[in-house]
C-alpha cells in the first residue's frame, strides 16, 4: 500500500454530467456547480426522474414548459430525459426567470435566489409578492439549492 497523498484531482469526485453543466453554464451565464446543485434538488441527479405532475428529467421541467423552451432554443428534436438537453433547457429557463426577476432582487445574489424560486413557483408568484413567495416548498427549496451549490464549492474542482 502507498504512503503518497492521493492528487488533488484523486481527492475530488467529479458530479455526474459536469461536461453538460459547465457547457449550459457558459451558454447562459450560470456557475455550473449551480446548475448541479438545482439537479440535485430536482431529481437527486436522476435523469429518468418523473415528478407526480409530471415533470421530466434532470431539471424536472414540465412537457409544456419543454415544448416553449425548445422553440425558443430552436431545437426541432427534443427530449426531457436526454441529460444534455434537460441541463440546457433548464439553464435556459433559469436564465429566463433571471431576467423576469430582476427588478425585484437587491443583488446579484438575490437575483439567483428569486430566480431559483421563479424556477419552483413560477415566475407569476414571485410577481405577485415581489419576493420569493411565502410557500413552506418554495423556501426550502432555494435554501437547499444554495447549501447544495455550497458543498458543490468545497467538494469539486473549479
Amino acid at each position: 500500500m502507498s504512503s503518497e497523498a492521493p492528487s488533488v484531482a484523486e481527492a475530488y469526485t467529479t458530479i455526474p454530467y459536469e461536461f453538460h453543466f459547465r457547457s449550459a453554464g457558459n451558454q447562459f451565464g450560470w456557475n455550473w456547480r449551480l446548475l448541479a446543485a438545482l439537479a440535485k434538488q430536482e431529481s437527486s441527479l436522476n435523469p429518468n426522474a418523473r415528478s407526480r405532475v409530471g415533470a421530466r428529467g434532470l431539471l424536472q421541467i414540465m412537457p409544456a414548459t419543454g415544448r416553449e423552451i425548445a422553440s425558443d432554443l430552436g431545437l426541432t428534436s427534443w427530449n426531457l430525459t436526454n441529460p444534455a438537453q434537460s441541463i440546457q433547457m433548464g439553464a435556459f429557463y433559469l436564465a429566463k426567470m433571471r431576467t423576469h426577476t430582476r427588478p425585484y432582487a437587491k443583488n446579484y445574489r438575490d437575483n439567483i435566489r428569486l430566480s431559483l424560486c421563479a424556477y419552483n413557483a413560477g415566475p407569476t408568484a414571485v410577481t405577485r409578492y415581489r419576493d420569493c413567495p411565502p410557500y413552506k416548498e418554495t423556501q426550502n427549496y432555494h435554501r437547499k439549492i444554495f447549501a447544495y451549490w455550497e458543498q458543490h464549492k468545497k467538494e469539486y474542482l473549479p
